[in-house]
């Protein structure tokens, strides 16, 4: 009985809580109206400015007599995500494909050296920046986007780091109290705020390492935690990160490749075409291939032989220090530095290995790609037959599976807390353009 009288009376209560609402807009609008009348221009603007929104309160509340919520949209899925961006880059994709097969027929047919006109190496220079372009289209920039981020933030923990030091120096010559200057309390509060940034910045990166962790198992790359911090800290992160993503979207773009090819039936010329896209995207792969092992033998590993060598030359002379000193301060001081460097070089040869390690994967991976690519670039050039391109279309799309499977990383997380700011040190120096 109390549940019926409830549901009685809610149809009632509801239609006097939107009468009430349009007496209260008239009123107010009366109000308004009256101010203007008294000849104010200000007035006048507040009363217009104020009735449509009494009206549509008015309306709002008949058009919702029991004052239902909406209900907020749900937001899409990864899923749903991925393939908006895919929708909207097609177009574009197309373009650089066919701008691809156009310039693989102008090397096929240019010369291998000339003077006054195009040939082979200076084209295929053109085609590299095409394959470049193409690469921009296919990576995922939601991922690249949350290492950006966390790349912000780990600027701002270091530079609230560095106002700490400062603030904590100044604090040293601070007055107890002043009117104007900063007093020790002062700094004291100062310094309180950088570390409660700090705090609050390391919750945000913990949170958006988590973001990519589950964005990366999208794309087929499962990583614990832990994992997930060494591979951010590393110095080739984008570039496995980058490989990862567009080898990824390639399945989706050779299968809707196979789609158009089958749907042009007996079409032998428009099959054609669409299989020298897919001998672009093999050659894009190599391209990202070659330039990754390129880039960890020329500047990566090269660096860190050098920071090595520094090292090691700094560690003998503070042996021979701490041999030759007698105060015990000054040993002491000499033990802390071998210790230091004794880390240094500890993770430099940790770093090194994992740099190796990445780059045979990388390379056992284009060679692979290199049988495939030979296989994609005779077949384009001899088979007459829309069908047998089809077929062939048909089984890259596993071999970009097992090419995934065979370059994703295998991480090491670190020994210890030190370890990790090493690391994260090395490889600043590392991505550090002036050496």
């Amino acid at each position: 009985m109390g549940l019926a009288l409830g549901l009685a009376l809610t149809p009632l209560a509801a239609q006097a809580d939107w009468k009430q609402s349009i007496d209260q807009g008239l009123e107010s609008a009366r109000e308004a109206g009256g101010k203007a009348w008294r000849g104010t221009k200000e007035a006048a603007r507040e009363a217009a400015d104020k009735l449509p929104d009494l009206t549509d309160r008015a309306l709002d509340a008949l058009n919702d007599p029991m004052g239902k919520e909406q209900q907020p949209e749900q937001p899409p899925s990864e899923e749903e995500l991925r393939e908006e961006r895919f929708r909207q880059v097609w177009d574009d994709l197309l373009k650089k494909l066919d701008d691809g097969v156009e310039m693989l027929d102008r090397i096929d047919k240019a010369p291998e050296s000339a003077f006054f006109s195009a040939d082979k190496p200076s084209l295929r220079r053109d085609l590299n920046e095409i394959l470049d372009d193409t690469v921009v289209l296919l990576e995922d920039r939601s991922i690249a986007d949350l290492q950006n981020k966390i790349a912000e933030h780990q600027a701002r923990i270091e530079e609230a780091r560095a106002n700490i030091v400062k603030y904590r120096e100044a604090r040293l010559t601070a007055p107890k109290l002043h009117v104007v200057k900063v007093t020790r309390s002062g700094y004291d509060r100062m310094i309180a705020d950088e570390e409660q940034i700090i705090a609050n910045l390391e919750a945000e990166i913990t949170r958006i390492q988590e973001d990519f962790r589950q964005r990366m198992a999208v794309i087929g790359v499962t990583l614990t935690p832990e994992q997930t911090r060494t591979l951010l800290a590393r110095v080739d992160a984008d570039d496995i990160v980058r490989m990862a993503a567009v080898f990824d979207t390639l399945k989706q773009v050779t299968a809707q490749l196979a789609e158009l090819m089958a749907a042009s039936g007996e079409a032998v010329a428009q099959s054609r075409r669409y299989y020298g896209m897919h001998v672009v995207l093999l050659e894009m792969m190599a391209h990202m291939q070659d330039q990754y092992v390129e880039q960890i033998d020329q500047r990566y590993l090269a660096r860190l032989a050098e920071l090595t060598a520094k090292t090691e030359s700094v560690r003998n002379q503070s042996a021979r220090g701490l041999r030759a000193e007698s105060n015990p301060q000054r040993r002491a001081v000499y033990e802390r530095n071998l210790e230091a460097q004794k880390l240094t070089l500890k993770t430099a040869r940790l770093y090194a290995d994992m740099l190796k390690q990445q780059r045979g994967q990388v390379a056992r991976a284009r060679a692979a790609v290199q049988k495939d690519l030979d296989l994609a670039r005779n077949t384009y050039a001899t088979v007459q037959l829309s069908a047998d391109l089809l077929a062939m279309l048909k089984t890259s799309m596993e071999s970009y599976r097992a090419l995934t499977s065979l370059q994703a990383p295998r991480i090491t997380p670190f020994e210890n807390r030190m370890m990790r700011e090493k690391f994260a040190e090395l490889s600043k120096l590392l991505s550090n353009d002036n050496g």
